[in-house]
């Protein structure tokens, strides 16, 4: 025991080295640790600018006097993939190529009296840029998302933006295809959703037309 001790002592009181074999052991490390700061940063930074790009996107519809159209409504994706910085999306045309989707909601809250059900929310209109990807909420499906939405008076109307961005890593290799797919686990592509609701300024809601001319147009009544 006694020699065991005195060699342990000598060894760790030994400030002999090598470089190259030391280079060896940390540059792997080093190496590691710099792929992981930076896929993390960018990961982070990609979600704060979608996170902004959205806020951006809800107050200018919050600004909104006229009625919104489809196209209208849609080339807001191309507002976010600009704000958002997602390369060469810029104008884009197919929305179900964008590694982006964006989808516009106005609701109307409902607050339960004594003895009726408890607060919900209408849907007045809803509108996606890829309804395959994120389907255009209805009255039955929008209480997937009613938890999140503020509590307002009654009859009180809200402006809801949803966007989803599908994020790759610049260390990962992929194809523009491969950006609207599934994938999970390290280095692949993750969606980054961010949802902002806001209130109309100008007008009781935000009105909707799905047609800007001809009697068939269907215009969501509003109190302009």
């Amino acid at each position: 025991m006694q020699r065991a001790f005195f060699a342990l002592r000598k060894f760790l009181s030994d400030t002999r080295g090598n470089m190259a074999v030391e280079a060896i052991l940390i540059l792997p490390v080093m190496s590691l640790m710099f792929v992981f700061f930076n896929v993390y940063w960018d990961a982070y930074r990609a979600q704060n600018l979608a996170q902004k790009a959205t806020f951006t996107i809800a107050d200018i519809i919050s600004r909104e006097r006229a009625q919104i159209v489809p196209n209208y409504a849609r080339s807001f994706l191309r507002v976010f993939n600009y704000a958002a910085e997602v390369p060469g999306t810029l104008n884009v045309t197919n929305y179900t190529r964008s590694a982006a989707v964006i989808r516009i909601t106005s609701v109307t809250f409902l607050e339960g009296g004594a003895g009726e059900a408890d607060d919900t929310v209408s849907v007045s209109w809803s509108i996606s840029s890829d309804p395959a990807r994120m389907p255009e909420w209805t009255n039955a499906t929008i209480s997937q998302i009613s938890d999140d939405i503020p509590a307002m008076l009654d009859g009180d109307n809200i402006i809801v933006v949803e966007t989803r961005l599908r994020w790759q890593p610049k260390f990962t290799a992929a194809k523009a295809d491969s950006l609207t797919s599934a994938q999970d686990g390290w280095f692949t592509a993750r969606d980054i959703e961010t949802m902002a609701t806001v209130r109309p300024r100008f007008v009781p809601r935000v009105c909707f037309t799905n047609n800007v001319t001809g009697a068939g147009a269907v215009v969501v009544a509003c109190e302009l």
